[in-house]
Order: structure tokens, then sequence, then C-alpha cells
């Protein structure tokens, strides 16, 4: 993967996580700063250095080592990059909405 694809892609993902509300001159700063520890200084990364640093995030993002919490954060995350990420973007209160909906839901599964 080159440079570029990769901080895209992550750009995405922090945006997501953070809801819009890191600004984005920070998100840079830590795209750039993943990049060098992900790539280990090189100027591509392979499919395993990628697949190190999404094991890496989730793992840090999630409050367990169950495998189906990790599924699950790795679902959300696609969800978010691929459809609210758009919606937050277009500064749609939508997106939100959505992402209260789904944690909702989650909630009302666990009481059940």
């Amino acid at each position: 993967m080159r440079r570029e694809s990769y901080c895209e892609v992550h750009c995405k993902i922090i945006e997501s996580l953070t809801s819009g509300i890191t600004p984005s001159s920070r998100i840079q700063q830590i795209v750039e700063a993943d990049w060098e520890k992900d790539s280990k200084g090189s100027d591509l990364m392979t499919k395993e250095m990628w697949y190190d640093a999404l094991f890496e995030l989730v793992d840090l993002w999630t409050n367990t080592v169950d495998m189906r919490e990790y599924i699950q954060f790795v679902n959300t995350i696609i969800l978010k990059v691929k459809f609210y990420h758009s919606l937050i973007k277009m500064n749609d209160p939508r997106a939100y909405d959505i992402l209260m909906e789904e944690e909702e839901e989650e909630e009302e599964e666990e009481d059940d």
C-alpha cells in the first residue's frame, strides 16, 4: 500500500472514530506518525503491515479481546467509513443519529 492510500483511509477511520470533532490538522499529525510506525519507515506498506496496523487499532478501541467484539468493531468501522463518513462531510445530522441508533440497539440486545 502506498502512503497516499494509507493516509486517505486512515484519515477517514480517525474522523469516523472521533465523530468529526478532531481538527483536521491534528488528524493529519496522527496519520503521519502512524504511517511512520506502521510502515516501519518504508515507502510502501505490505499487506502484513496493514493487517498489523488494523489489529492494533481494533485492540486499542475495544474493551476486551473477545473475537465477537473485534468483529463488531471492524464492521462498525467499515460502515462508518463507507456510509457515515459522507454524511459527516456533508454536515448531515443523520450521520450522528444513525450512530446513536446503532448504540441504542446494542444496549437493548445486551438487556435481553
